[in-house]
């Protein structure tokens, strides 16, 4: 069984590290800045680990379901929103209900939905 779990968390870090290359190509195309894998920051790259073990733990969430969770978790950690994001401050830009999302963050997500299922076959 301890195996299992070992192989589990193989099978999610490889799987984060292939997605958030694809998300970090389709930010790239949108002339965003972001890291490669080996260089974001240990919270970022746990925070996407956790969308992707959400995606593959309950198929059926979509990325609205996903962005309301997200937004209750930063609220119940006093963050708000602000025009950029401010880590110090608690500010963020995305912390609007998913409609109110930019276009590319929107696809982004559904995206980053499309391609766990599609790897996984979920």
């Amino acid at each position: 069984k301890e195996d299992n779990a070992l192989n589990d968390n193989e099978t999610t870090l490889i799987l984060s590290e292939m997605c958030y290359e694809i998300e970090r190509a389709y930010s790239l195309g949108l002339h965003k800045d972001k890291p490669v894998w080996d260089d974001a920051s240990e919270q970022e790259r746990l925070s996407f680990m956790t969308r992707i073990t959400a995606y593959m733990d309950r198929p059926d969430l979509t990325p609205e379901d996903f962005h309301k969770e997200w937004l209750a978790a930063k609220a119940k950690y006093g963050w708000k929103y602000g025009k950029e994001k401010d880590v110090k401050n608690k500010k963020h830009n995305l912390m609007v209900p998913f409609k109110h999302l930019p276009f590319d963050e929107q696809t982004k997500a559904s995206v980053l939905r499309a391609t766990v299922r599609q790897i996984t076959g979920i």
